[in-house]
């Protein structure tokens, strides 16, 4: 997980982000969080949520809902996080092809494009060992819904540049 989005760094080092200062902020918490507690998608999760629900300044209550310390706000804080965020960017500009929107998931080396809404199926696919119970759950769905197809929302990568130029 790379939370960098369709941002871009300046030539001064600093990052802009497409949809404002709080989506850089709240990258680089996550970047953080990442950093020191591996396994943080309830964490994410919780942030997402909160942002989708307009509350922005209210991130910092998810490390006490999930009762994990704030080590990653003291990270933001000493600017190491900037330095995360800056291996990021230069991991999502070497991608080949180049992402093109977000989300844009990698399985083995190969982006999933269009077919990102489908990633838990290409996640199981690819997995090497016995199948897991999200995996046998993830086939038997498949088999019951058939071809039915949502795509949920995309950020293309391009507007967030050209809509600050």
């Amino acid at each position: 997980m790379v939370p960098w989005g369709n941002n871009w760094l300046n030539s001064d080092g600093s990052f802009a982000c497409q949809h404002g200062t709080n989506e850089c902020l709240l990258n680089t918490i996550e970047a953080c969080t990442i950093t020191i507690y591996p396994n943080v998608v309830k964490f994410i999760h919780c942030v997402q949520r909160l942002t989708l629900q307009n509350k922005h300044g209210k991130w910092a209550d998810c490390f006490e809902m999930l009762k994990l310390g704030t080590v990653p706000i003291d990270c933001y804080n000493s600017g190491y996080g900037n330095q995360i965020e800056t291996k990021y960017a230069k991991e999502i500009a070497q991608l080949n092809p180049p992402h093109r929107f977000v989300p844009w998931l990698v399985v083995n080396n190969k982006p999933l494009a269009e077919n990102y809404d489908k990633f838990m199926t290409y996640i199981c696919k690819a997995y090497k060992g016995k199948s897991p119970e999200a995996c046998r759950l993830i086939h038997s769905k498949t088999k019951s819904i058939g071809n039915e197809r949502s795509i949920p929302q995309v950020f293309l990568a391009e507007q967030g540049r050209n809509s600050t130029s």
